[in-house]
């Protein structure tokens, strides 16, 4: 009899280590997937990187928002920078973009559908790897909607009317909001859409501009993919990246003295619009 209790007391502690075991992997488990899945959902975050100046941001409502380094930016915040400004976005751990100064940019995000608003200035973007069958970025103008797949290049609003791409490597498709053509932009081309119609010219080391130019220097990779892609000189791009945003700062900052300038004798000198 007492055997048998004793068989019954072994079954018992047996079982309830069992017990303790099995609970014990499902609080670990647990833990790990909730870890996973929080990973996986901040994946495609947009986030703040970095600012250089006198950058501004607003949320949805229009309301102004303190900028912090690495902060989240929600669907429907907007980014603006003032004059020898720079912000820096990313996306995820393969794509980045660069606002250069004098830029506003709106964020929307869907899901794993990312948007890219730009109403004025020009924007930068590197997407070293290519973006998954579930993923889209587009990066759109009053003039036409950029499809990013898995490539590097600049997208400037050049007026009301106007804007352009430019493709440093990869290809993109475009598709003009003035009507159902779409365009395929390969590297080292650049297209233009205006109201007028679309016009494709080949790209140069001299047409790209010095905010980009200098994130071309600091990326080894990324000149590698410039060059073998494009074929354009991505050393001349490389030595000459400092001289040449400082000339392009130089160059807005004279012709926003000149607009100033002609604001003032337009008001008889009171430097006030009417």
């Amino acid at each position: 009899m007492k055997v048998n209790e004793e068989h019954s007391s072994i079954r018992i502690g047996t079982l309830r280590q069992l017990l303790g075991f099995i609970l014990a992997f499902v609080l670990v488990f647990g833990l790990l997937s909730t870890a996973i899945a929080a990973e996986s959902a901040t994946a495609t975050d947009m986030r703040l990187q970095s600012t250089t100046g006198t950058v501004s941001l607003k949320n949805a409502s229009g309301k102004s928002v303190s900028i912090r380094t690495g902060m989240k930016l929600y669907s429907g915040y907007t980014l603006s920078t003032s004059s020898k400004s720079y912000a820096y976005v990313s996306l995820d751990s393969t794509k980045a973009v660069k606002l250069d100064a004098s830029t506003k940019v709106q964020v929307k995000k869907s899901g794993s559908k990312l948007e890219l608003l730009v109403s004025s200035g020009k924007l930068f973007f590197n997407v070293s790897a290519p973006l998954s069958s579930s993923e889209t970025l587009n990066i759109r103008t009053s003039t036409m909607v950029t499809g990013v797949r898995g490539t590097s290049g600049v997208v400037s609003v050049e007026g009301a009317d106007s804007s352009s791409v430019d493709i440093y490597d990869g290809t993109v498709t475009v598709n003009a909001s003035s009507g159902s053509v779409t365009l395929s932009v390969t590297a080292g081309e650049s297209l233009s859409v205006s109201g007028s119609g679309t016009a494709s010219t080949e790209l140069t080391a001299s047409d790209i501009p010095g905010f980009a130019a200098v994130e071309i220097a600091g990326d080894e990779s990324l000149q590698e993919r410039i060059e073998s892609a494009s074929g354009l000189d991505v050393g001349a791009v490389v030595s000459g990246a400092e001289d040449r945003l400082a000339s392009d700062e130089a160059e807005a900052e004279a012709a926003q003295a000149a607009l100033d300038e002609a604001a003032e004798e337009l008001n008889g000198g009171s430097g006030q619009l009417p």
